[in-house]
């Protein structure tokens, strides 16, 4: 069974790996502490942030994040200026190392700007959007991680 609790040293986080069994219906979990600048190296690998233990087998996705790190409360994006005329400023602060997603959509809600769809280690984080080729309206701001779904109105106006 996969050992689902906080890591052990400084700046480490759990990661987890689904491995398949040789018969039918058996999943098993694979979970391992490793320092956060080795994140991406096993991101591409296919494991995934956080730790699982579902029963016996069994991955659970995010559900035993290492503890010393994991914060489910939802972060403030900040936007400055907004209105925007021709340039602004996005902020926010991620509390630990996760992937996310942070795009910007139009009214018709295709996606016209996206800023990371990656792996990132904690701590603050700013994207300068330059609107100068962009029309009047109201577009939508979305972080997304495994954590919490944000979206905030973002005004152009010319």
């Amino acid at each position: 069974m996969a050992q689902c609790g906080p890591c052990s040293g400084s700046n480490k986080v759990r990661i987890t790996k689904e491995t398949g069994c040789s018969y039918a219906g058996c999943e098993t979990c694979r979970t391992k502490c490793v320092p956060e600048d080795q994140l991406q190296r096993y991101y591409d690998q296919g494991w995934t942030f956080g730790g699982g233990c579902r029963g016996k087998q069994g991955c659970g996705g995010n559900s035993a994040v290492d503890l010393n790190k994991a914060n489910t409360e939802a972060t403030s994006i900040f936007i400055y200026p907004d209105p925007v005329s021709n340039s602004t400023t996005i902020s926010f602060t991620l509390k630990q190392s996760e992937k996310i997603s942070l795009k910007i959509y139009n009214n018709a809600g295709r996606v016209v700007k996206v800023f990371a769809d990656a792996l990132m280690l904690a701590g603050d984080r700013e994207f300068e959007w330059n609107m100068e080729n962009m029309n009047e309206g109201v577009y939508m701001l979305r972080l997304q991680t495994s954590f919490y779904d944000i979206t905030k109105k973002l005004i152009v106006s010319k």
